[in-house]
């Protein structure tokens, strides 16, 4: 077999293998969402911050809702209703959550910054300002909790904000993923917190000190929102 011979093999092998995994991924999607729907409907559930969007006026705030990988879905079904867009991996485990984001009502945009960026960032800039954003900056494979620039060059390209967002719930399991996705336990009380707007300039990308100022000003941002989530948890603000 010559060298051309095997890589024919080797990629037809692989596409197989994609193939397989997507169709598990639909399989999963299909038979475990209702599962997953009884589950969110014993969740005591709050979001504070909501009003920054201004999804209630005629002009709602240019945004991205910002929030860390591991409280992506929990957070999808707390913030479902407002006909967000929602930037999701290229990767196995993002065909499942796209499913799942597509059957609650948000627009799943498929892309990262490490597969299909450049697509999925054109297409992001195609949504109306009208219409948030939902982006995971450490996505797709981590690492958990450190912001890419993928958030930082949508702002700064389409004039939105980034409204940085955290997750905490009283009793959880953790998935065995990468990112340690948050799944609350029955009847949790699950608390999504959007704190103050963080501005970013145009022409960031051409600046290295302040694209550097600004991924350390979103991943505060970030931490602190999901600090103050985890205080309104326990009762404490």
């Amino acid at each position: 077999m010559t060298g051309a011979d095997e890589a024919v093999a080797d990629g037809e092998v692989e596409a197989e293998r994609q193939a397989r995994k997507l169709e598990k991924a639909r399989r999963l999607a299909r038979f475990g969402y209702p599962v997953l729907r009884t589950l969110v409907a014993t969740w005591r559930t709050e979001w504070r911050g909501v009003e920054r969007f201004g999804f209630d006026r005629a002009e709602p705030t240019p945004a991205i809702l910002t929030v860390w990988h591991e409280a992506l879905l929990p957070g999808a079904f707390i913030g479902r209703g407002h006909g967000m867009a929602v930037m999701i991996s290229q990767h196995g485990d993002g065909e499942i959550i796209a499913k799942v984001m597509q059957r609650i009502g948000y627009r799943p945009v498929r892309g990262s910054s490490t597969r299909g960026g450049a697509r999925a960032l054109i297409e992001m800039l195609r949504v109306p300002r009208e219409v948030a954003l939902v982006v995971t900056p450490d996505g797709p494979r981590g690492p958990a909790g450190s912001c890419q620039d993928g958030v930082l060059m949508l702002a700064s390209k389409a004039g939105r904000k980034i409204l940085p967002t955290g997750l905490a719930a009283s009793r959880t399991w953790r998935a065995k993923s990468w990112d340690r996705m948050i799944v609350p336990k029955p009847f949790a009380k699950v608390v999504l917190f959007t704190g103050e707007p963080v501005d970013v300039p145009a022409g960031l990308m051409q600046d290295p000190e302040a694209l550097a100022l600004c991924r350390q000003r979103v991943t505060e941002a970030l931490d602190e929102a999901r600090r103050r989530a985890a205080d309104i948890v326990a009762g404490l603000a």
